[in-house]
């Protein structure tokens, strides 16, 4: 059932069923859970990229589903300068399109889960990850804050404050924050990392947080660099490559800026800010618990001193 917040499309979108008939000629070896795997909201660009193959002289598919957000496709060999541009095109067409209805949509992360959605179907599967049906209703009815005039978190969806209702759902699913007691053995190690990182990035990096992992025993962690805008995926690769060699704790790095942590629901990866802001502990917090300290102060972008490592918005620790 498509969510009351989204307009109804009046053209259904066709079934797996009817796409593996009108183009069984150009699907070789295809299995039945192919197709289930192929999204609902994507049948039109798989039917539409199946025709323009077909028109330009036909090519046989060995595979056409999707997984992690990313339409898969697979053809025989020798085929590749005939269809290559159409698998290329309709590709980049699925990244912006929703896997629920069709829509513009994003690739989101949700967990250890991504897909391509819009804004109400993305907020319907946070719910259904941690409501039954009845009570995502219930939940969609109720006031989006307290206070006059009261407005529902339905109908905020539609509206620009849909980024607070999406916030609000995923706070929903947000794990415990890592313990320091817990990390006490890992404290010099974490402390040497850190270093590392804060002279690889220098005045850009106003802060380091750690993120709550998935592992046993609270070793499968995350560490979130604060960084201002620039080429922050580039920069953290070479830096995560230059880390010591003897460096051995299990751990993940992820950038975000500023401005995604203090707006999660408007920022570019929803869950990992929110997950940062309310759930990372201050790499500054767990070494002054632990009797380490960082460097000298740094300069805050308002040029206040403050711990290098430390949280602008965190409290003492």
């Amino acid at each position: 059932m498509p969510l009351a917040t989204r307009p109804h499309t009046a053209r259904p979108p066709a079934t797996a069923a009817r796409l593996a008939l009108r183009h069984a000629r150009q699907l070789s070896a295809l299995s039945g859970r192919g197709f289930a795997g192929l999204p609902r909201g994507w049948h039109g660009l798989s039917d539409r990229l199946l025709c323009a193959t077909e028109a330009a002289g036909g090519a046989r598919f060995t595979r056409l589903d999707a997984a992690y957000g990313c339409l898969r496709v697979a053809f025989e060999a020798g085929e590749r300068d005939l269809v290559g541009a159409l698998v290329t095109a309709a590709q980049a067409e699925a990244a912006v399109t929703c896997e629920r209805c069709g829509g513009a949509g994003l690739h989101r992360r949700l967990a250890r889960r991504a897909a391509v959605l819009c804004m109400p179907h993305f907020v319907h599967l946070a719910l259904t990850e941690s409501l039954p049906p009845w009570a995502v209703r219930t939940w969609l009815r109720a006031p989006l804050a307290s206070g006059a005039p009261a407005v529902s978190r339905a109908a905020a969806l539609g509206s620009d404050r849909a980024p607070q209702v999406l916030e609000q759902a995923l706070a929903r699913l947000l794990p415990p924050a890592p313990r320091i007691e817990a990390l006490r053995a890992d404290a010099p190690r974490i402390a040497g990392v850190c270093a590392h990182l804060r002279r690889a990035f220098g005045a850009r990096l106003h802060g380091l947080r750690l993120l709550p992992g998935s592992g046993p025993a609270e070793r499968h962690l995350g560490l979130v660099l604060e960084l201002s805008p620039g080429e922050a995926e580039w920069d953290a690769m070479i830096a995560v490559e230059a880390l010591p060699l003897d460096f051995d704790w299990s751990c993940r790095i992820e950038c975000l800026s500023p401005q995604a942590l203090a707006w999660p629901g408007r920022s570019a990866d929803p869950w990992l800010a929110l997950l940062a802001r309310d759930r990372g502990l201050p790499v500054a917090r767990l070494l002054a618990a632990c009797g380490l300290h960082g460097p000298a102060a740094t300069a805050g972008p308002s040029g206040a001193p403050r711990a290098a490592g430390g949280d602008p918005g965190a409290p003492a620790g």
